[in-house]
């Protein structure tokens, strides 16, 4: 028997519900990033620095690439996962409360750990269900967005992301000295913003949709996207992989490049790393809304990545000379405008190369490996190069080189302008 699986929510919907799908999309966005600022920013290299101060180098690589890891499958799988629900809530919402849920407890749980290696597996965890999380956030994207306002809603959410990263340091350096209780603060937030989803999305009932039955072969083979067959889809996991490397391993480093590289006490770095973020959001502010709203006047996406490259790569050059704080201040300045104008684009062109819109979660979930697999070899490319090169200012050359590489790779792109 032949079964037809229904096709994803992507009627538009009313004006007045658009502005409540968007408020709901991005503070999951937001929160999520508060999250991964906070933690990986400040608090994890912080118990990690002192629980071993000669190797917290190595010993940060080791656990942002575990939880990274994990995230490379579990951000797909849950995307695929809430594709196949069926419930009175829609596909989307049953899997945000859980990732929302899981993400709290696993994170308070962290606080109170001192031994590396529950560290790396309640990292991980918390990893798994920060995934769990946004997966089914970012497939609402190409689900319910027409195509012509997906730049604006990409510059919305990549704001969210930056703006999460900075408001994540900011809590973390407020409660630096009492680590749990900045845990706790980041946690009630992952909550709170979940539950704020499943009141504002206004998913349609998805419970008597047909679905095709579950194979497992059949399963596990979805995940695999031909570039030969979809190669638009391959040059744009290339193109995201290369821009988010480089810039993930100076980011996840930030505070031990300004105590080992620019010569500054721990504590006087962590106090600093806000200060440099907040750049860093300035300028992507300066960079995204307009770029979002001019991608989609003029319907074209690829040339802002291109534009986009340039402060990028320009903007390691400071530091890469001059190991001092005002030429970290210049880098963020400079790269915050580059990835700010990036990021209005970034979502959008992943939307406009999915193969198929009834694999919209699991599709964006593959893109998403790009994002986190760069994530989880960022810290390990990195360590590799400070021991290599003698020293953090390899992570600024190379940081360069991946952002020509990704500006390059969208140019075969002909599915998009």
């Amino acid at each position: 028997m032949n079964v037809t699986v229904a096709p994803p929510d992507t009627g538009k919907p009313p004006k007045a519900r658009y502005g409540a799908l968007m408020t709901s999309v991005v503070s999951v966005t937001l929160t999520y990033n508060i999250c991964l600022g906070g933690a990986l920013g400040i608090l994890i290299p912080k118990q990690i620095a002192e629980i071993t101060p000669d190797g917290k180098v190595a010993a940060l690589a080791m656990v942002t690439a575990v939880g990274a890891a994990v995230t490379v499958f579990a951000n797909p799988i849950a995307g695929a996962l809430s594709d196949r629900t069926r419930s009175r809530w829609g596909r989307r919402t049953p899997w945000v409360i859980l990732g929302g849920l899981g993400s709290a407890v696993s994170l308070m749980a962290l606080g109170s750990l001192g031994a590396l290696v529950w560290i790396a597996v309640f990292w991980a965890l918390t990893k798994m269900f920060l995934n769990v999380l946004i997966a089914p956030v970012n497939a609402l994207v190409p689900d319910r967005t027409p195509p012509e306002k997906r730049g604006i809603v990409s510059a919305m959410m990549g704001l969210a992301g930056f703006a999460g990263a900075v408001a994540g340091t900011l809590v973390a350096a407020a409660f630096v000295s009492r680590i749990p209780v900045g845990y706790t603060v980041i946690a009630v937030g992952l909550v709170a913003a979940a539950g704020l989803f499943a009141l504002l999305s206004s998913e349609r009932s998805t419970a008597g949709d047909p679905r095709a039955p579950f194979h497992l072969g059949r399963f596990l083979r979805g995940f695999w996207v031909s570039p030969r067959r979809y190669p638009d889809f391959a040059w744009a996991f290339l193109a995201r992989t290369a821009m988010v490397l480089g810039f993930k391993a100076i980011l996840t480093y930030q505070l031990y490049i300004l105590q080992d590289y620019v010569g500054m006490s721990l504590d006087d770095a962590a106090e600093l790393s806000p200060a440099l973020n907040l750049v860093l959001v300035v300028g992507v502010i300066l960079g995204t809304l307009p770029s979002g709203a001019l991608s989609d006047r003029l319907g074209r996406r690829k040339v802002f990545v291109l534009i986009s490259s340039q402060p990028i790569a320009t903007a390691g050059l400071a530091p890469l000379f001059w190991p001092t704080v005002t030429a970290m201040y210049v880098f963020y300045a400079i790269a915050g405008l580059g990835f700010g104008c990036y990021a209005a684009v970034d979502q959008a062109l992943m939307t406009l190369v999915l193969p198929k819109a009834e694999d919209n979660g699991k599709d964006m979930g593959i893109l998403s490996i790009a994002n986190n697999g760069a994530t989880a070899v960022a810290p390990v490319v990195a360590a590799g190069l400070i021991s290599a090169l003698g020293g953090y200012r390899s992570l600024f050359g190379a940081g360069v080189v991946l952002a020509i590489i990704g500006a390059a790779a969208v140019l075969p792109i002909k599915g998009v302008r």
